[in-house]
């Protein structure tokens, strides 16, 4: 697009990090010549992340039997993480900007196998969590909720004496957390 606006022109363009760029960075453009262009005051922020693990034994033989070739126990197979942020200013307070902020996120977890011959596991699982918030320079207030959706996984599981123990997930859970900066 900027090429067919200006097909006789170099242009430069100059993305900032997370956060934005500094003060000091901003004069220094300005004073180069750049042109600032905004896309206003409202943020869209999205994040993903995945991962896979292929964890097999390559040569694993315990006297009674060989698990080579297996996957290694408590190595989930897939990790995931997505989330959408938006914040938007809303007014002020005592004279500082007042945002309001909306928020959700799915993280992901399996197959997890939980022994050596792979015959126990957890399956993958999704968890979901979201939050609302107000918040200033000098405070927020947020209200959130994690695994909306009351998923039941188990974490960790393993057997000692002859007895099976497992951790299960955390359940639904929703809170009020407020900030103060002094």
């Amino acid at each position: 697009f900027v090429k067919e606006c200006l097909p006789e022109s170099d242009v430069t363009i100059l993305v900032g990090p997370e956060g934005d760029f500094s003060q000091p960075e901003i004069r220094a453009a300005l004073d180069a010549g750049f042109i600032p262009v905004s896309l206003g005051d409202s943020r869209l922020r999205t994040e993903l992340s995945y991962g896979y693990t292929c964890a097999t034994f390559k040569e694993y033989d315990n006297g009674r039997r060989d698990f080579s070739g297996y996957r290694v126990p408590y190595a989930p197979a897939h990790t995931l993480f997505v989330s959408a942020d938006y914040s938007l200013p809303v007014g002020s307070v005592s004279g500082r900007p007042l945002t309001l902020g909306f928020g959700a996120n799915v993280r992901g977890v399996g197959n997890i196998y939980w022994d050596e011959a792979n015959t126990l596991s957890q399956p993958f699982y999704a968890l979901l969590g979201a939050d609302v918030r107000l918040q200033t320079s000098r405070w927020s207030a947020t209200v959130w909720a994690r695994n909306i959706s009351a998923t039941r996984y188990d974490t960790f599981y393993f057997v000692s004496m002859g007895n099976a123990f497992v951790q299960r997930g955390k359940p639904f859970a929703a809170g009020v957390t407020l900030r103060l900066s002094l």
